[in-house]
């Protein structure tokens, strides 16, 4: 008997400049308790991307009991 799963289809229209981040739990983990999706605004908007995924990696690195972090990126450019 396999797992039911339910999914919601959505259609995102992105604007040259517009990024798309997407992280599981774990990423939440590494980040301030208190304001986690604050966090990940000031991690993503102001750099390129490889080096906010740099920055996910430290913070992984550097925690000790860390969860799977895992993160996708799609930035539209033109």
């Amino acid at each position: 008997m396999g797992l039911a799963s339910e999914h919601e289809e959505a259609v995102v229209h992105m604007e040259p400049g517009d990024t798309f981040v997407c992280s599981s739990d774990g990423l939440l983990d590494l980040l301030d308790l208190d304001d986690p999706t604050g966090d990940v605004e000031r991690i993503f908007r102001d750099v390129e991307p490889a080096d906010a995924v740099e920055t996910v990696l430290d913070l992984a690195r550097a925690a000790e009991d860390a969860d799977d972090v895992t993160v996708v990126i799609i930035r539209r450019d033109a």
